[in-house]
């Protein structure tokens, strides 16, 4: 049914029921952001100085058929099937008549549905989209998904981002039974793309608040990038009206992220908590590491409450493999007492350098004190990191879509400079 106030045209297209299926993606599409010439920034709820110079804003929406194939198009961009749909929009499969670059379309509406129990309010709808473009249009990165367009018309109650279309999709790390689908050496592929990413997140001002396995997307040639800006906050700049209010209220700074992934000084008591840093973003990269490594998250309880405690108080358990090869590296029980049974330390067989340098970063990523806490410079320079990576996986290397992918190069750890351990 049209809603009340929306132009019927766009009130019929995201009424149609169904959607053909997806097409393989066009061949060769141009590089990203080609011919995107910016246009000059709308008086909307980001301000003037919110998006880069390389994000095209435009303030009309145009929905119509196209004269050969008859499918629905936004603007230029032909609608060619979904992609996702979420809590806050849907996603589409779209490509731009002009070029035939592929791109996905995220749909959001500019106020929360009027939902009995759910607290939203318009304002609250606008900050969660006002940070994701501010966040999106900071970093111009080959690890971060990119913003190309937004389509802000004042007569529609729906925003239009026009994305990076990322053709191998989320990355599958774990099985149906929690236990890990990367590889060892994938893990270290994908883990060296998103510390870069991350890190230039940081330079460009912005701290993403939700860093997750469910939040790397992966291109046709495997190469992992960060998504979903939903959460983050971003560095006021001159000229803006932004305030460092999301940044210093560690109450406010709960309500974001997700709780698995939590840095200890986000679960502390609401009076005592910290402002926002970059060091929660590398506490979460630690548990993602340890998620890519073993399948499940470091911590885990029955409430979010007693989540909380772990995270603030237990120490973690060291499994006896890691990644789906098996590589051993445990186990190694909680170094300090927790819920957890403990074993004799005189239980840990000799380990080999792969497994103490897998160690040694996961323990500095997940420091309880974000004081002494590893800085994302430094772990870039890690070996685990930065001993030889494996290349980039190409499209005939990657395996089903209920499986991991495999490296074209898996050089070993082994036979690195990290042999003589300058880590400790």
């Amino acid at each position: 049914m049209p809603v009340l106030g929306e132009p019927a045209p766009v009130a019929d297209v995201w009424g149609h029921p169904t959607w053909p299926a997806r097409p393989a993606p066009l061949a060769g599409p141009p590089a990203v952001g080609g011919g995107r010439a910016p246009l000059a920034c709308l008086a909307s709820a980001w301000g003037s100085h919110a998006l880069g110079m390389s994000v095209r804003q435009v303030p009309t929406l145009r929905v119509t058929a196209h004269p050969l194939t008859g499918k629905r198009m936004i603007n230029d961009y032909v609608v060619d099937g979904d992609l996702g749909r979420g809590s806050f929009g849907n996603v589409k499969l779209a490509h731009d008549d002009r070029t035939g670059e592929c791109v996905a379309i995220k749909i959001v509406q500019r106020e929360a549905p009027r939902r009995l129990g759910v607290p939203y309010t318009p304002r609250k709808t606008d900050e969660r989209l006002v940070r994701e473009i501010r966040a999106m249009s900071r970093c111009q990165d080959p690890h971060v998904v990119q913003l190309y367009e937004v389509i802000d018309d004042p007569n529609s109650r729906r925003l239009f981002l026009v994305l990076e279309y990322m053709p191998g999709g989320a990355l599958v790390w774990q099985d149906t039974l929690q236990r890990p689908a990367l590889t060892f050496n994938d893990t270290r592929y994908i883990m060296r793309g998103v510390t870069e990413g991350l890190a230039s997140l940081h330079a460009c001002g912005v701290i993403h608040r939700d860093i997750k396995p469910a939040n790397i997307l992966l291109a046709d040639d495997g190469m992992p990038k960060i998504s979903d800006f939903g959460c983050a906050y971003v560095r006021p700049t001159l000229g803006t009206a932004e305030t460092l209010s999301s940044a210093t209220d560690p109450l406010l700074a709960r309500t974001f992220g997700t709780p698995s992934f939590f840095a200890p000084e986000l679960c502390r008591d609401a009076s005592q908590g910290p402002p926002v840093t970059k060091a929660i973003d590398v506490w979460a990269l630690g548990a993602t590491l340890y998620c890519l490594l073993f399948g499940h998250p470091p911590f885990w309880a029955d409430t979010e409450y007693l989540l909380l405690e772990c995270i603030l108080h237990d120490d973690y358990a060291i499994p006896a493999t890691m990644g789906v090869d098996g590589r051993p590296i445990g186990p190694r029980p909680p170094r300090w007492p927790s819920h957890h049974a403990t074993g004799p330390a005189s239980s840990l067989r000799p380990r080999s350098d792969e497994a103490e340098i897998t160690t040694h970063l996961l323990d500095r990523l997940l420091d309880k004190d974000p004081r002494t806490r590893l800085t994302l410079d430094e772990a870039l320079l890690h070996p685990f990191l930065a001993a030889g990576p494996p290349s980039r996986v190409s499209s005939d290397d990657r395996l089903g879509p209920d499986s991991s992918f495999r490296t074209t190069s898996q050089p070993s750890i082994g036979s690195s400079p990290a042999r003589h351990r300058p880590w400790h």
